[in-house]
């Protein structure tokens, strides 16, 4: 009971997958950080499959980097977690000879069976390069490296940082289309450019900014059908942006996201509770074990995506608070940090942020449907608690120009806007 099992049901044991997502979700709504760094310790020392799976290991020691803002547990495993990026089967194209790497999921079906159907669900293209391990051993070398330069292992990191150079130049020359990754080397999957690579490519923060838009149109398009659970956070992850990887500006006014965690077709969290009379997450939508803690994925989208709050450095010394409502007319949260606890109520027109004490905030007004007129510096006056504020116009969002930290005897921080009068 004191680790991210599969599930008490079944499986009593951790999978790295599993933690992913139930200590990502864990750590937006509860303060309690030893419980995920037990977890993964454990689970790296006691690795599982498949080939994905083991390439998490520097994803979660960049988990426990980000919540609490010290390097150690990439210290610890430093060994094991840059063993599992599989950076040792690279052939003489400069990318990993996938076919040498074990058994590959990319995603986790929907009706909870342990094969890999991506291919035959037009998600995904097989071949002897296959961009999503390659693209989680180069991302994952360069998490490794920022963290354990934190920790004064220089010489470490210059290796790893090398590794992940090189590995992403070589995705980029041979898996770049131009405008989208391929999913593999282009020539040898005919082009064939699927949600998957274009998923995963935004939550490693590997697409140009330029083409950030199309990518995630591409992603947007498909919708959250037929794909598991896991493919469900990542899913969510890639529409909204999300501390695995830098942030990115998303297109869209918060539509994509809603839609995803409140749709009630087959694939959705809705029929469940419609259909099975759901009180806990199962491991597919219909199917597999039940108290299986990877269904909690909605709370990504939610506090990433809806309530758009984003770290912008370890242990929340810094972060962002940009949401995307669409249609909603009001949203509140709580989020944990170390420091405190981020208190944010979103209107369309508004944003209450308690900033806590010793972190700084950008904060920016929502985006939603209910907007008349595009919210810019141009349009409309910035005031924060009142005074008016220098504004920038970030991702289609009206942001004050300077970071805030906390208010006068610990009060919110309010951020309103009215129409310039010229």
């Amino acid at each position: 009971m004191d680790t991210y099992t599969d599930s008490n049901t079944r499986e009593r044991r951790p999978y790295e997958a599993d933690g992913i997502i139930a200590a990502t979700a864990r750590l937006l709504v509860q303060r309690d950080y030893l419980w995920p760094r037990h977890s993964h310790a454990w689970v790296i020392q006691n690795p599982t499959w498949p080939v994905e799976w083991k390439q998490l290991s520097p994803f979660l020691g960049w988990q426990d980097y980000m919540a609490t803002g010290q390097p150690d547990l990439a210290l610890a495993f430093m060994e094991q977690m840059h063993q599992r990026t599989m950076i040792g089967n690279l052939d003489s194209s400069g990318l990993l000879d996938t076919s040498k790497m074990g058994r590959h999921i990319v995603d986790w079906m929907p009706d909870g069976s342990e094969s890999d159907e991506t291919v035959a669900r037009h998600e995904f293209t097989a071949s002897k390069h296959m961009s999503v391990s390659n693209m989680f051993a180069a991302h994952g070398l360069d998490l490794l490296a920022q963290m354990v330069a934190k920790g004064g292992r220089a010489a470490n990191a210059t290796q790893f940082a090398a590794e992940a150079k090189s590995l992403k130049a070589a995705i980029m020359s041979k898996m770049w289309n131009g405008s989208a990754f391929c999913d593999g080397v282009c020539s040898e999957v005919d082009g064939a450019s699927l949600v998957m690579s274009n998923m995963f490519s935004l939550c490693f923060g590997m697409v140009p900014s330029e083409h950030v838009p199309t990518v995630w149109g591409t992603v947007a398009d498909w919708g959250l059908e037929q794909m598991g659970d896991y493919g469900a956070f990542w899913y969510q992850a890639a529409l909204s942006s999300g501390y695995y990887a830098p942030s990115y500006d998303t297109p869209d006014d918060g539509a994509a996201v809603l839609k995803a965690l409140t749709k009630c077709d087959r694939d959705s969290w809705c029929s469940g509770l419609a259909e099975d009379n759901l009180t806990m997450t199962r491991e597919s939508w219909h199917d597999g074990t039940y108290s299986h803690q990877w269904g909690t994925s909605p709370i990504v989208g939610i506090v990433w995506g809806l309530m758009g709050i984003h770290q912008t450095a370890p242990g929340f010394k810094t972060f962002s608070v940009k949401p995307k409502l669409s249609t909603l007319g009001h949203a509140a949260i709580t989020v944990p940090t170390l420091h405190g606890f981020i208190n944010a109520t979103a209107t369309p027109g508004s944003l209450s942020v308690h900033v806590p004490c010793n972190t700084m905030a950008s904060l920016c007004l929502p985006r939603s449907a209910q907007d008349e007129v595009p919210y810019t510096p141009q349009s409309h006056e910035l005031f924060l608690d009142g005074i008016e504020v220098p504004a920038v116009d970030s991702g289609g969002h009206l942001c004050a120009a300077s970071t805030v930290g906390c208010g006068a005897a610990h009060a919110p921080r309010q951020l309103g806007a009215v129409l310039r009068r010229y």
